[in-house]
């Protein structure tokens, strides 16, 4: 039987997707609890989850199942790590309360 929506995926595709976002998110997760512990660097913790959702291929299998065209994989270095980098050294951005 033929698809009743052309460029929609399986329910297998939507399933690995969610699981694979699933995996991202506790990633992510891991990143920020490491970044807040006593003597984690908060700072290169927010630049590792901007990377990470910047190129973690679970966010393309998502967009895919989701219909939507994967927004990175061109190789080059993320977009938000690149602005994080312009800030300069982490000891430059002011403390929080």
């Amino acid at each position: 039987m033929a698809d009743q929506n052309p460029g929609s995926n399986s329910c297998d595709e939507a399933q690995a997707a969610v699981e694979g976002a699933d995996r991202l998110i506790d990633r992510l997760q891991d990143k920020a609890v490491e970044g807040i512990k006593p003597g984690g660097d908060s700072f290169e913790a927010v630049v590792d989850i901007v990377e990470e959702l910047e190129t973690a291929p679970e966010i393309n299998e998502v967009r895919k199942a989701a219909g939507s065209k994967p927004r990175w994989g061109t190789g080059k270095k993320p977009v938000g790590a690149a602005k994080l980098d312009q800030l300069g050294p982490h000891s430059d951005v002011p403390e929080g309360p």
